[in-house]
């Protein structure tokens, strides 16, 4: 009889912590898919792997749960927030407005003429299984929609995660995941490839009918008595996407979704990389205008995409024109494009709130010496930051083709905590740029930008 100790009992027997502890440093983040198997079929081995895997596995892979208007994905969304293990660690939800749209007939119909015409059959098998993934999610969206099941499911994620005692953050995103399309869609028997995946999804999905099921996830929080804190957007729209949404499509809110965009305290719009998509900008603009005790406001992008397309000014300015909170302390703007008009009005409006400014990257199609001075003269701030800041002149950017020029002005940073200081530092940067421009071989000092590159962020 041997009197080895069984090394599978030996594990076993070490305590959770020492599991979860090798749960947590056998996955190598850089492959996630992967991390991701594995943890799952570490789970599934025994009652004592059971927990320490699956907790580890949500803090890896279930943070950010996404969710589409589909049942299977609704139905995923509650299942995971009611998880006793995965919910806890659910800390935002990003939902894709898309839906089918009908240019899918078009396309179908010319790989249809050209299989009946070359009789090839790949091609006819590619126009019916195509053809059947359509019709199952279109008969899938209608049904949801009669039932009235998208709510109840929604409503349950959010009881769920109203156990938990935190707050709630959407993301609104038009980039769509082909992950999500793949696990989130019912196939039926045919399940696609990645490439295949790819050409349905460009086909068959654009932009649109994002009010409609943000609406269903807002009244689903007001039915949950659930506050959605946050409310944040991700512009990184792939080219497939770009389409702009119909004009006839609603851009109100019903009466219960107003209600839960007046509660919302936080918004954070990534304007990211490509030009801006008509969806999520409805969806913004319907919220901001009923969100009147938001706190605070984060605008940001990329510096290559500022430095590049007016639109993101256009953008702007529609978004601070219906901006108006009775309860905004914080602006943060990062690596936006902005006209002084539009900046000073924001400012003004939210005068009597606004405790904290940070400005950084920002490029002004104007003069900062106005904005400045308004800021000084007008506002009373507890925190003032600025971090690189550009100029260009408004006809030039719009104009000129290519690169319009672009000065920087404050090539670093400067950081002011306080009322006093706050107006003591916006008088030594006039000065300084006063002094500058009567001796142009002057060049001011200020802290690094990669000092203050923490600053760039606000805090929770």
């Amino acid at each position: 009889m041997s009197t080895e100790p069984d090394p599978h009992a030996a594990l076993l027997s070490l305590p959770n912590e020492i599991l979860a502890n090798i749960c947590a440093h056998a996955v190598d983040t850089k492959l996630s898919m992967r991390g991701r198997s594995w943890l799952q079929a570490v789970r599934l081995t025994c009652k004592q792997l059971y927990a320490p895997a699956t907790e580890e596995l949500a803090k890896r892979f279930f943070k950010s749960p996404a969710v589409m208007a589909s049942r299977r994905s609704l139905q995923r969304l509650a299942a995971l927030c009611k998880h006793d293990l995965i919910g806890p660690y659910i800390q935002e939800i990003i939902f894709y407005p898309c839906r089918l749209d009908t240019k899918f007939f078009g396309e179908i119909q010319h790989d249809l003429g050209r299989g009946t015409v070359t009789r090839d059959l790949v091609v006819v098998a590619k126009v019916k299984r195509y053809t059947q993934w359509y019709l199952r999610r279109l008969e899938d969206e209608i049904r949801l929609r009669d039932s009235g099941d998208a709510k109840a499911f929604l409503e349950q994620a959010f009881s769920a995660l109203r156990a938990y005692r935190k707050p709630i953050k959407l993301v609104a995103t038009s980039r769509m995941s082909l992950d999500v399309i793949s696990t989130h869609h019912e196939w039926g028997d045919s399940r696609p490839g990645m490439e295949e995946l790819r050409s349905f999804s460009e086909t068959a999905f654009a932009p649109g009918g994002g009010l409609e099921f943000i609406s269903t996830i807002f009244e689903a929080a007001i039915a949950a008595d659930s506050q959605i804190h946050t409310l944040g957007t991700k512009m990184d729209t792939p080219r497939y996407s770009l389409r702009r949404i119909r004009s006839s499509e609603d851009t109100s809110l019903s009466w219960q979704s107003a209600q839960a965009a007046a509660r919302l305290e936080r918004l954070e719009v990534d304007l990211g990389g490509s030009e801006l998509e008509g969806t999520i900008e409805n969806i913004l603009v319907a919220i901001v205008v009923n969100a009147r005790e938001l706190k605070r406001v984060v605008f940001f992008s990329s510096p290559q995409y500022v430095k590049r397309t007016w639109s993101s000014a256009c953008y702007m300015f529609r978004l601070v024109r219906v901006l108006e909170s009775r309860a905004l302390r914080q602006i943060w703007l990062r690596e936006v494009v902005i006209l002084p008009k539009h900046f000073v009005a924001m400012l003004r409006k939210h005068k009597d709130t606004l405790e904290e400014l940070t400005i950084f990257g920002v490029l002004l199609l104007g003069s900062w010496n106005e904005v400045l001075t308004r800021i000084r003269d007008d506002l009373r701030l507890n925190s003032l930051v600025m971090v690189n800041l550009f100029a260009a002149n408004e006809y030039e950017f719009r104009n000129v083709q290519g690169n319009p020029r672009i000065n920087n002005l404050l090539e670093g940073g400067i950081e002011m905590r306080g009322n006093d200081k706050v107006t003591a530092g916006i008088d030594e940067v006039l000065s300084k740029w006063n002094t500058q421009r009567m001796y142009p071989d002057y060049k001011p000092s200020w802290r690094s930008a990669i000092d203050m590159g923490h600053l760039a962020c606000p805090e929770d």
